[in-house]
């Protein structure tokens, strides 16, 4: 794969090469000259990426109609973004969002060239706007592993020479994102033969995030119009430890699984704050936090603080449209079928970074759903919130508590029965959530459950009986994923990605 890589673009893959190739080269059709006589390192923060990485869809096999085209340099239109995107998903090195790598930067550039010069007219081969680059990756002047700072300014620059023999008419265009703001002076302009200009670029990160993003720079005009793609790869983080003193306190929203939670502001922005009384919880619940951040589905994490004698606070996005059970059992409130299926696709994404992080939530019900979007076409509709009661187990799937904590109507039969818990009992609830969503009332609430002491309740629980008929659930495709959910063996049933994979198979339909 490296031999193919490197005949076709003569990109240096190897990290001891004594010079690489940069992305001008490839867009020239020819080896850069080096940067300096002196050995050049690659820019900081590239990982290196195979060529198989460059050419191996999601599903895991080698496409290789792709890779043809890739090493032949020829791109169809469905490639460049296939090819951006498998880029972007180059495995993370050290917990930190992978860099662009230069060598599949140089190789995407140098076939988005020919492809151009190709579909314009020209002859294969033809020097399409030779367009040199002064560097492929921003690192915002910021040392090697350092994360960026938040709200704060950080700059960078490139420069671009024209080496061709025409003018050329450059456009930048960054990235739409409001977690951020990228900007270009300039950022549209001519740079005419021979001729040198050097783009100053300003990056504010607006909260603790993780980029990870290709910025599109244009030559043209005409025949020869050619593309060109920048890599920005960067991590920023808000210190944890908020000051009390910047934290404003407003009205309480409502009682988690062990605190308080008040609308409240930091800094000028609306938060939610969680009040814990006992600092065992406090640290649990803000390391739990810490592990599932950057995530859709997942409420943001922003900062906590502490005072004496102990009382913690824990500040986290504020989401005005509140909780999922208010719309469920709001009559006025149309929960139409599109909705539904996309607030279950997100609760399914949202539970299942929470399983590949080892974090067990153990409270999973509509009240700990919170409402991003009403509309089922929206980017996020549901986070998942509340993880005082959450686990965090790195080898065992299941293990057997002292005691009994959550909430009866959602749990699992064996964390009644046995005080067995697992992330297949997070399914359960996930199931029970769903169930109450698309019958808009609450489980077990039906005549033949409705007058039960607590007693009898708990042995129907424990037994494992369904809140109700499933055969009353209007959506047939869901009375299936249902049952399965509803399990009576834990083991039997789904994990939540296979859930929310069932789940958007029917959903597309």
């Amino acid at each position: 794969w490296l031999g193919k890589l490197q005949a076709a673009t003569g990109v240096q893959t190897k990290r001891t090469s004594p010079t690489y190739t940069t992305a001008a080269g490839a867009l020239a059709g020819r080896p850069a000259r080096p940067v300096s006589s002196s050995p050049q390192p690659p820019p900081r923060r590239l990982q290196h990426a195979s060529a198989q990485q460059v050419v191996t869809p999601l599903n895991g096999s080698v496409d290789e109609r792709l890779l043809a085209n890739v090493v032949a340099r020829r791109m169809d239109d469905d490639d460049v973004p296939r090819v951006k995107q498998l880029i972007l998903e180059t495995p993370r090195v050290n917990g930190q969002p992978s860099a662009v790598d230069i060598a599949l930067l140089a190789l995407l550039n140098g076939a988005l060239a020919n492809a151009s010069a190709m579909k314009g007219g020209m002859a294969p081969g033809a020097s399409p706007p030779i367009v040199h680059v002064s560097k492929v990756s921003l690192d915002m002047n910021l040392p090697a592993d350092a994360a960026a700072p938040v709200q704060v300014p950080i700059r960078d620059s490139i420069r671009l020479s024209n080496r061709g023999g025409t003018p050329v008419e450059c456009v930048i265009v960054p990235p739409d994102d409001p977690a951020f703001q990228l900007r270009f002076v300039p950022d549209a302009f001519v740079l005419p033969a021979g001729s040198t200009v050097d783009v100053d670029i300003t990056l504010v990160i607006n909260k603790t995030t993780q980029l990870g993003e290709l910025i599109h720079l244009s030559f043209g005009p005409g025949a020869g119009q050619a593309s060109l793609f920048l890599g920005l790869a960067l991590t920023a983080t808000i210190s944890e430890e908020l000051n009390f003193s910047d934290l404003e306190l407003g009205p309480k929203l409502g009682a988690g699984a062990f605190g308080q939670v008040f609308q409240g502001a930091y800094r000028d922005r609306e938060v939610a704050v969680k009040a814990v009384n006992f600092e065992p919880d406090y640290d649990q619940e803000m390391g739990i936090l810490r592990e599932v951040r950057y995530h859709a589905n997942i409420v943001e994490y922003i900062g906590a603080c502490k005072r004496q004698p102990f009382q913690g606070f824990i500040v986290l996005e504020f989401m005005h449209l509140g909780s999922l059970d208010k719309y469920i059992h709001n009559r006025q409130f149309n929960l139409t079928v599109a909705y539904t299926l996309r607030v279950a696709i997100d609760i399914a994404a949202g539970l299942a970074h929470l399983h590949r992080c080892k974090i067990m939530h153990l409270d999973m019900k509509p009240a700990n759903v919170l409402v991003a979007n009403l509309s089922p076409s929206a980017p996020t509709c549901v986070k998942l919130a509340d993880f005082g009661l959450s686990q965090s187990r790195d080898t065992s799937q299941t293990f057997k508590g002292d005691y009994v904590e959550g909430t009866l109507l959602y749990m699992a039969p064996e964390m009644l029965r046995e005080k067995l818990f697992s992330f297949k009992g997070d399914i359960f609830s996930y199931g029970m959530t769903m169930w109450e969503m698309i019958m808009r009332r609450q489980p077990y609430s039906g005549p033949k459950h409705r007058h039960l002491k607590k007693a009898a309740f708990e042995e129907v629980r424990e037994r494992g009986e369904l809140p109700g008929d499933l055969a009353d659930v209007p959506l047939p495709a869901m009375q299936r994923v249902l049952a399965a959910m509803f399990a009576y063996d834990h083991n039997a049933r789904p994990s939540a990605e296979e859930v929310g994979a069932m789940i958007q198979s029917f959903a597309r339909k």
